[in-house]
């Protein structure tokens, strides 16, 4: 697994060593949820799964909050 991430700007991708989140746990199990989703959908149909976005699953999700992005693996 490789872990990306972008500044607000979001210009460009650089590889992260790790990955932390603030968060209540009711969000945390909102995340834990679209996951389950996105491996769900990869295992499925891996040849028409692109990517998805967490604040296309999730309700009450604004522009201030930060998006997680699940990209299919290169293999």
């Amino acid at each position: 697994m490789k872990i990306f991430g972008t500044g607000e700007d979001g210009d460009e991708y650089q590889e992260l060593y790790e990955v932390g989140f603030q968060a209540h746990p009711n969000n945390l199990r909102k995340l834990a949820k679209f996951l389950e989703e996105m491996a769900c959908s990869l295992e499925n149909d891996p040849k028409n799964f692109g990517h998805g976005h967490a604040k296309d699953f999730c309700e009450n999700w604004n522009e201030e909050n930060p998006d997680i992005i699940v990209f299919k693996p290169n293999t």
